[in-house]
């Protein structure tokens, strides 16, 4: 997998509490908690598994709000659970490793919540930047891409993302995804093996400043990812793909596990003004993003 972080962040404040009361706050809601009955009822539960998980001896109170909502595909799910970890884990006094707050930050989603995911998601938030992460039955391998600046810029002037107005939950989609591998197993395989295949040919490009394949590879993808479940793309997904193609995209792919959420287009720098043009003008909503080379970063606003 090839993964980057951009400039869209999860925000939280936390504050330890002398009694057991746990108190929740967001920009869409409010929840008051006690330690001793945690009830997962849609509110908050991906916060509940992560406490259940964690078992701090201590209330708190925890206001939040994040730049993107969940669902569309960029991982902000993911990331605000590495961030709630490490803010319970400083509360506690202990510092969590990289790879235990990515431990518990997947586990609180896949086995707490029961919501089907991978483990990319996770370690992005952690590390920050360019990774070229490699899964297998025996560990999980991140190895950091030290990209040349330059090269960073060019992505930067040549890469768009566009929201295509519909939400997704990446659990039920891994589900069917899952069935549909063992109910097509060699097909399957030999998919996901192109996939892999092209993953790292894009890190080869990206290494090497190799920066045209890049779109042509994103392609290539799209089309093979759209074969391994039927759930992956839709009707407007399939529209704004091709009016992005016909007006100046060399390629690109559906960001998530699918069913909606965010483009991405690689695109000739030229002909951007067209292609903003006509995805906003058929229902594209564009967001303008930077990438970001940190990880989670947590800090004592006391000190303040």
């Amino acid at each position: 997998v090839i993964n980057s972080t951009i400039d869209k962040y999860c925000h939280a404040t936390i504050k330890r509490r002398a009694d057991s009361k746990i108190i929740l706050n967001s920009e869409e809601d409010e929840d008051v908690l006690d330690l001793e009955h945690i009830e997962y009822n849609g509110k908050f539960d991906l916060i509940k598994a992560i406490i259940n998980k964690i078992k701090p001896n201590f209330g708190f109170e925890l206001y939040i709000h994040n730049d993107v909502p969940p669902g569309r595909g960029l991982g902000s799910s993911a990331s605000f659970a590495v961030l709630i970890t490490k803010l319970l884990s400083q509360l506690q006094g202990r510092e969590y490793s990289d790879d235990e707050a990515t431990k518990i930050a997947y586990e609180a989603e896949t086995e707490e919540l029961g919501i089907k995911g991978g483990w990319q998601d996770q370690y992005a938030a952690v590390t920050g930047g360019f990774s070229f992460i490699e899964f297998s039955k025996e560990k999980i391998i991140t190895y950091p891409l030290r990209l040349k600046e330059h090269t960073i810029h060019e992505l930067n002037n040549r890469l768009l993302l566009c929201y295509v107005s519909k939400s997704h939950f990446s659990g039920d989609l891994q589900k069917n995804l899952e069935k549909s591998f063992f109910e097509n197993e060699e097909d399957m395989k030999k998919r996901l093996e192109n996939i892999k295949r092209i993953a790292i040919n894009i890190k080869d490009s990206l290494l090497t400043r190799n920066i045209d394949s890049i779109g042509r590879l994103l392609h290539e993808s799209w089309e093979i990812k759209k074969k391994v479940g039927k759930e992956i793309s839709i009707s407007k997904i399939d529209e704004l793909y091709e009016i992005g193609i016909k007006n100046g995209a060399t390629g690109g792919k559906l960001l998530g596990a699918g069913g909606g959420g965010y483009l991405l287009f690689f695109h000739d720098p030229k002909k951007r003004s067209q292609l903003v043009k006509s995805l906003k003008e058929n229902g594209g909503e564009i967001m303008n993003f930077n990438f970001e080379f940190n990880g989670v970063q947590v800090w004592n606003a006391d000190n303040y």
